[in-house]
């Protein structure tokens, strides 16, 4: 039997509390609705650069979707191997995800 991912449940219990739909955050991630289903029924891996566009879209930091409820609980290191030019290109994204999101 596959193991559930705490993740996905921690993102689907925030998407529920703010009444948020699937086809909604994922056209503010600017993922497909079926790839945002996939990812929240683990049949598909969450990557680190998931969890920074869903926390950038639910508004919440990347702990609270690993379930930790602030950020002197447990620190959350997400490592992202890269040239520097897809760095910023990633936190170009995600400066353009939240100003979407409003």
């Amino acid at each position: 039997m596959k193991e559930k991912n705490a993740t996905s449940k921690y993102i689907k219990e925030i998407m529920k509390e703010r009444g948020l739909k699937i086809k909604d955050v994922a056209e503010k991630i600017g993922y497909s609705h079926a790839m945002l289903s996939y990812m929240l029924n683990d049949e598909r891996t969450i990557k680190d650069t998931d969890v920074l566009r869903v926390a950038t879209v639910l508004g919440v930091t990347p702990n609270k979707l690993f379930g930790i409820s602030s950020d002197t609980e447990m620190p959350v290191e997400i490592t992202i191997r890269a040239k520097s030019e897809k760095i910023a290109g990633l936190l170009t994204e995600m400066l353009e995800l939240k100003n979407r999101k409003g």
